[in-house]
Parts: C-alpha cells; sequence; structure tokens
C-alpha cells in the first residue's frame, strides 16, 4: 500500500476537515489534500445537510467523487446507516479509510475508480442509495457524462435523491431521464442542485 505520511509530505498537504453536525459534532480530522483537490467547504456542507436533514438519518449515501471524504463523513456523523466512497485516486481513498477515528466498519466502504465504472461494480453487488452527492472535478465535463449514467442506473431507488455541487455559471438539464430538479440552491460561485429521482 501506498504510505500515507509519505504521500502527506510529497505530493499534498495536511489539512483539517471540521465535523459540524451529528455525533461527532466538533471534531476535527486530519485529511490529506491534494493540491488538485477543492474540499466542499464548510458552509456548503452544513447548506446541504440542511437540504436534506430529513432523509439523512438511516439513509444509503453515495459518496461519488469523495475526494478527502468530507462530505460522506459528515452524513456518517449525521446518522447515516451506509456510506459508500468512491474516486478515481488510490491515494485520496486510501487517507479516507485511514483517517483515526473514522475505522472503516460494516457501514463504510471505499472503493478506487472512475465514476461509471464503480457504479456499474455497485450495481452489480445490488447496492442501492437514498442519496448520491456528485462533486466531480470544476469546469470538468463530468457531470453531462455521469448523470445520464446514474439516471438508468440500478443503485437509485423510488424518491431517491442526487445533489451535485457544481460552478453557479454552469446550467444544468432540467431533466435526465427519471431524473428531474426539484431546486436550485446558490452560494456565490458554488451551487447545489437537488435532483429527485421517479421510478417509472
Amino acid at each position: 500500500m501506498v504510505s500515507i505520511r509519505k504521500w502527506y509530505h510529497s505530493s499534498s498537504i495536511m489539512g483539517k476537515v471540521k465535523i459540524i453536525g451529528g455525533e461527532f459534532k466538533g471534531r476535527t480530522l486530519k485529511v490529506a489534500v491534494c493540491k488538485t483537490l477543492r474540499p466542499t467547504s464548510a458552509k456548503v456542507r452544513e447548506s446541504l445537510f440542511n437540504i436534506i436533514r430529513d432523509i439523512t438519518s438511516g439513509c444509503r449515501f453515495l459518496d461519488l467523487y469523495a475526494g478527502t471524504g468530507a462530505v460522506g463523513l459528515e452524513a456518517l456523523s449525521r446518522g447515516a446507516e451506509r456510506i459508500v466512497f468512491v474516486d478515481k485516486s488510490a491515494k485520496a481513498i486510501e487517507a479516507i479509510v485511514s483517517i483515526p477515528d473514522f475505522k472503516m466498519s460494516g457501514s463504510c466502504a471505499a472503493f478506487v475508480g472512475d465514476a461509471k465504472s464503480v457504479l456499474k461494480k455497485l450495481e452489480n453487488l445490488n447496492e442501492t442509495f437514498n442519496c448520491i452527492y456528485i462533486d466531480p472535478p470544476y469546469y470538468s465535463n463530468e457531470i453531462e457524462n455521469i448523470l445520464p449514467v446514474i439516471a438508468s442506473s440500478k443503485v437509485l431507488t423510488a424518491d431517491s435523491y442526487v445533489i451535485l455541487e457544481h460552478p453557479s455559471k454552469k446550467t444544468l438539464p432540467h431533466t435526465v431521464g427519471n431524473l428531474i430538479t426539484k431546486k436550485q440552491y446558490t452560494y456565490g460561485d458554488v451551487s447545489l442542485t437537488l435532483y429527485e429521482f421517479f421510478q417509472d
């Protein structure tokens, strides 16, 4: 396995993530932050969990472009039943599963790979989710590429939610398959768009 300590000192810097709600509220975790990562800010995380507060407890949560894992860890703190972290960076995933005080248990799993291939793997494992959080690299075409894949995937259940973090300037389609925009929330140059999934 890659040495986390070596990675901290070579290609990334030490960062901190403060859990802002739930069982672990106030706890500060040390995380490895790659220079190319753009972690979800505390303000946006707090807004996100205010938006989905009625469904977080007991939900099955997919953090699809996990990065530091801050969003998935926040969901865990707030009572999510199942958390799955996905990132194409093996170093990012290793850092997440190595975070002290958050030992990976039966409630958590982590996968290395691109979003599309891991979604297929999760589908084959019969994993389903009430909530999928998507925060792909900004100014990429990942949202356009992955939304149709999610919309046609079997990982969604009736009334599941898909939340995207994206630049406020980016215009998203109102409908993608059975995903329909419910609301958009804007915080300066960052927006959260909430889609709801309706089964036929």
